[in-house]
């Protein structure tokens, strides 16, 4: 049985480390490639964009369910979990077996905490503004106290306002999908997640299939709120979570 792993923006493969070693430990191959931009200088990653990740989820996708007897899960977090569900769709419109099934940690269908057209319509409009006046921002580094509660491997003092632009134009059309969604789901995030208002754990839930679950965490520290997988409070219990989830949909 296979798994594909999709990590998150400015990450790699890494970030999904802990939950390769619980689904290896289950008999899974788990498979994460290195999305275009990602893995390498920041320049390259600033380059890179949506059409090129979703390609490359797609043609991970389809190497594996050509070549194994049950269709692959899907696991991303936060950027990856996005693309889960985008090839979900395009893997349909293609004639291609449906994953096992999908877990997502942190993506945000909105980034918009107020629910309506307006509130998200603000939000583009602001991130547009933002893509046009710096397109590049050079953030502060993390500090030692965030490193040690939520070790993370990635760009981190980069970020990149057209990136997050082309993600927000991505939202509504990937949260069309949800309604027919119909393979098992489960979805987890932090409670202090800053980059992922908690609706989004609701809206995760709002699909047609009848297994589908939401997880919401807290933490002491608030250190690393969008590092489910990495935070040293949640890291555990999130992969159990998901091992458990995977446990079953298998058994059903």
């Amino acid at each position: 049985m296979d798994a594909l792993l999709l990590h998150g923006l400015g990450g790699g493969p890494a970030d999904m480390d802990a939950l390769a070693e619980g689904l290896s430990a289950q008999g899974w191959r788990c498979h994460a490639p290195c999305l275009p931009g990602h893995g390498a200088d920041w320049e390259d990653l600033v380059r890179s964009h949506w059409r090129q990740w979703s390609e490359a989820a797609h043609a991970a996708y389809a190497a594996l369910a050509v070549q194994g007897a049950e269709p692959p899960l899907i696991a991303g977090y936060s950027l990856g979990g996005l693309l889960a569900l985008d090839t979900l769709a395009w893997a349909e419109s293609r004639g291609l077996p449906a994953p096992r099934c999908l877990l997502v940690f942190a993506a945000p269908l909105s980034w918009a905490s107020r629910p309506g057209r307006l509130g998200e319509r603000a939000v583009r409009w602001r991130l547009a503004w933002k893509a046009w006046r710096q397109p590049v921002e050079i953030c502060s580094p993390r500090s030692e106290a965030a490193r040690t509660t939520a070790p993370w491997q990635g760009h981190e003092r980069i970020l990149c306002w057209r990136h997050l632009t082309e993600i927000a134009r991505e939202q509504p059309r990937l949260r069309a999908i949800l309604p027919r969604c119909a393979v098992p789901l489960c979805y987890a995030q932090l409670w202090h997640d800053s980059s992922c208002p908690r609706r989004n754990a609701v809206e995760w839930i709002c699909t047609a299939s009848r297994m589908a679950e939401t997880h919401v965490l807290r933490t002491a520290s608030r250190h690393g709120g969008h590092l489910p997988l990495a935070h040293r409070e949640s890291r555990d219990e999130v992969v159990r979570i998901a091992c458990a989830f995977v446990r079953k949909v298998l058994d059903a």
